[in-house]
């Protein structure tokens, strides 16, 4: 849709006029316009190197052209949702939609939108036209960091690329998932900090400062421009930061022996200027400082003051002050001027100076402030879009988990957020779930498990919305609960599941099958004989797929190698398959032991069974003589009622292509047991 789009022309103009760059620009566009039709482009390089001034030249050359503007992002932390993968996406597909109308599909999911139209795009008008299309993807490292740690960027850049795709992207090179992006086939990598670049770095700045130094009154002399360009190790931010460090100086003090060296001794010296300060000023600019680089959003100048508990004049002694590490935001669409860190590098630095408990203080701050529901000043002005859109992230932030769940149970609140804040995925389910079905909020406040009539356990991120994870049971799930790491579920059935929470556990929404985990980690303390079972690949813990069989456990279950065999015995026996067919079958699944692999392949002989498929399941899963052995006992008390008189049994599930999941119910409890 066309309000998805967000408009980053405000964005785009902020970069400093690019100069110097000229073979730095020919390289970007013969990895991008020429070369295999499809692939990565990656420009990285320290804090002020230029590269999102490089991707926004990319941008007005192609528009400049008479082109089409490719679809762009420019993610920015504390910008609005710029820095959420949800919004990443919807705004790509939305440009790519806008480019390709007669392929637009309204009924879309959202985290398969982008991947789907992409895929259209390139069947139906890339590959027949030889065309390519370009996405443009900035700041990668300021993407917002997933609440279990989990890399981000798979949330929002494609897995694959079809033909005719390309994207280009930027990032610092010290970015800990970079190393995801730079395993993708096809990737072509420009280093702004190898020696390959370090001439036309130099350049760059030296022709800056050409520009600038006759505007000085009076103008600085060559010999302090040599200076000054050595000084600057080829960084353009350092560079405009200084002249305007400079400018404020006294002539006396335009010294090249008193000028800082590179961008970090630049920002010390700033910092220095502001701890000499007498105590009230200096604390005065620090407390400002932190809250504005611990703010998701740039604040307007008076909400900062009402924060901050400052008085009349305030505001303005800390920007005079502060403002070598602010950025104005422009007042747009009613709104006041707004200031948020120059770059996200200052961000950084700020946070460095404040330390771990001075920002948990700033979050409190925050949240007392800003984030209280429901807005007591009227009408829907930036406090009520702010409590909306960071008002979990700050409560999470600060510690404060009631705080936080009294937000996302509050179903007006949910729903206000889901409308105004584009929040892309926050399902009705949670909305229920939180305000009135069964459900479970982990320890540290960042997920909720609900538990649902439609057979259906899901985990949920909860600053997001975003469904992470679904297990579908037998029965309707009538209560739940869970700590960090463990869900103990009671369906109507009697039965209790006990499932590891995985904290790798992949991002997608609901699907109308199991989800398969990404593999094991043990990270909660099992009884003796489980961990036992685990370490010796006898027990497969509840991870949400296969079976979990130990050694001790009776019945004729069949193992991982011997599942679709046991399916082709009963093919055989009912003649749904030709014995050629099913001949050509063993042979493709022998030697196959992990359940993905096999499960692919399964698809055709749950088509051949038919009505006969439910017959062959209970053939194989169970079986008369089926007993639970230790571990299976283990597991079970780690959730389940403490009475040792209770029978465990083994109660099957199906999972996609046939394949079953061994359960655990304790005979005796009925509906809503724990």
């Amino acid at each position: 849709m066309a309000s998805d789009i967000i408009d980053f022309q405000l964005e785009r103009g902020r970069q400093e006029e690019l100069i110097g760059r000229e073979e730095v620009m020919a390289e970007l566009d013969a990895l991008l316009l020429g070369g295999p039709s499809r692939g990565w482009v990656l420009v990285k390089g320290g804090p002020g190197m230029g590269k999102s001034a490089l991707l926004a030249e990319w941008l007005k050359w192609r528009e400049g052209a008479g082109l089409p503007v490719p679809p762009h992002h420019f993610l920015r932390r504390g910008v609005e949702d710029w820095d959420r993968p949800e919004v990443v996406k919807c705004n790509l597909a939305a440009q790519v939609e806008r480019l390709y109308p007669e392929l637009v599909d309204s009924n879309a999911r959202p985290e398969s939108r982008l991947r789907e139209l992409l895929q259209r795009v390139s069947d139906k008008e890339l590959k027949p036209r030889s065309e390519l299309l370009v996405l443009v993807v900035d700041g990668l490292d300021e993407v917002e960091g997933a609440p279990d740690g989990s890399n981000p960027l798979p949330r929002f850049l494609p897995h694959e690329l079809p033909p005719g795709v390309k994207v280009l992207c930027a990032s610092r090179p010290t970015y800990p998932y970079l190393s995801w992006l730079e395993a993708q086939a096809g990737l072509r990598t420009i280093d702004l900090d190898g020696e390959r670049w370090a001439g036309t770095n130099r350049n760059v700045v030296r022709q800056y400062w050409e520009y600038v130094a006759p505007r000085f009154v009076p103008p600085l002399t060559p010999a302090f421009v040599r200076e000054v360009v050595q000084r600057a190790e080829g960084n353009v931010l350092y560079a405009v930061k200084l002249e305007e460090w400079l400018r404020g100086q006294p002539e006396e003090k335009r010294r090249v022996e008193l000028l800082p060296r590179g961008l970090e001794a630049l920002l010390e010296e700033n910092w220095a200027r502001i701890q000499a300060l007498p105590d009230e000023l200096g604390g005065l600019v620090r407390e400002g400082l932190g809250l504005v680089a611990v703010a998701r959003e740039a604040l307007p100048l008076p909400v900062l003051a009402a924060v901050a508990h400052w008085k009349d004049s305030d505001g303005e002694r800390f920007l005079r002050v502060a403002r070598s590490f602010l950025l104005e935001e422009p007042a747009h669409e009613g709104r006041e001027k707004a200031w948020r860190p120059f770059h996200e590098s200052f961000r950084g630095f700020i946070l460095s100076k404040l330390g771990s408990e001075r920002e948990r203080e700033k979050h409190q701050r925050l949240a007392e402030q800003l984030c209280r529901w429901p807005v007591e000043t009227p009408g829907r002005g930036f406090r009520w879009s702010y409590a909306l859109r960071h008002g979990v992230t700050h409560w999470l932030k600060a510690g404060r988990w009631e705080q936080a769940r009294g937000l996302y149970t509050n179903l007006g609140y949910l729903e206000e957020k889901c409308r105004v804040a584009g929040v892309l995925s926050l399902e009705d389910a949670l909305m229920s779930a939180a305000a009135e079905g069964p459900g479970a909020v982990t320890p540290d406040g960042r997920r909720v498990v609900s538990a649902s009539e439609d057979r259906t356990l899901k985990v949920w991120e909860v600053e997001t919305g975003r469904c992470l994870h679904t297990l579908h049971g037998v029965g309707a799930f009538h209560s739940v609960a869970c700590t960090s790491q463990v869900i103990c579920a009671g369906d109507v059935l009697g039965n209790v599941w006990i499932l590891e929470m995985e904290s790798g556990v992949p991002g997608v929404n609901p699907a109308p099958t199991n989800t398969p985990s990404p593999g094991l980690r043990m990270n909660i303390s099992f009884p003796k004989p489980v961990l036992e079972a685990y370490r010796s690949n006898a027990l497969a813990l509840f991870i949400g797929s296969g079976l979990s069989l130990g050694r001790d456990v009776k019945g004729n279950f069949p193992t991982w190698s011997q599942l679709p065999h046991r399916l082709l015995d009963v093919c055989e026996r009912l003649d749904s398959l030709d014995a050629q067919v099913i001949q050509a079958r063993r042979g493709l699944f022998t030697g196959r032991m992990r359940l993905e692999l096999m499960l692919a392949d399964l698809g055709s002989l749950r088509a051949a069974l038919d009505r006969d498929y439910q017959e062959a399941l209970n053939d194989i899963f169970r079986p008369s003589d089926a007993a639970p052995g230790a571990a299976h006992q283990a597991v079970a008390r780690l959730g389940g009622p403490r009475d040792p008189d209770h029978e465990l049994r083994l109660a099957p599930r199906t999972v996609p292509g046939g394949a079953a999941q061994a359960g655990l119910y304790v005979e005796g409890v009925g509906p809503g047991a724990q």
